[in-house]
């Protein structure tokens, strides 16, 4: 007996919902061995971060200078931030024409 076209759209509907399954199945496999070596990793990263503190911990020295060069950093960075955000403030009123405000302020320098 010959399939009717309602059969035969069925039939293919039927093979691309099975070829769906499968790719769920093989994308939650590959979701699962993602997530195991997630977590693999990240207990590793503690293990590592864990040896870290306590070998600052254990030479006070290294852990001063650590601590000295991240304040250095900081200091630094905020120098620089703070200069850049400074010059475009001065920028922006001086183009808008703000230029008495700022006079005032170089008259103050000079004394």
């Amino acid at each position: 007996m010959a399939k009717t076209k309602q059969q035969k759209v069925a039939e293919q509907t039927k093979e691309k919902l099975g070829d769906i399954h499968e790719e769920e199945k093989k994308q939650t496999r590959l979701e699962t061995a993602t997530q195991k070596e997630m977590r693999e990793l990240k207990a590793q990263l503690k293990k590592i971060i864990r040896v870290h503190k306590y070998s600052l911990i254990e030479h006070p020295a290294r852990l001063l200078s650590f601590q000295f060069m991240i304040g250095l950093a900081r200091g630094v960075g905020s120098f620089i931030g703070a200069t850049l955000v400074i010059g475009a403030l001065i920028f922006i009123l001086s183009a808008l024409g703000f230029t008495d405000i700022l006079q005032s302020f170089e008259d103050l320098r000079r004394i």
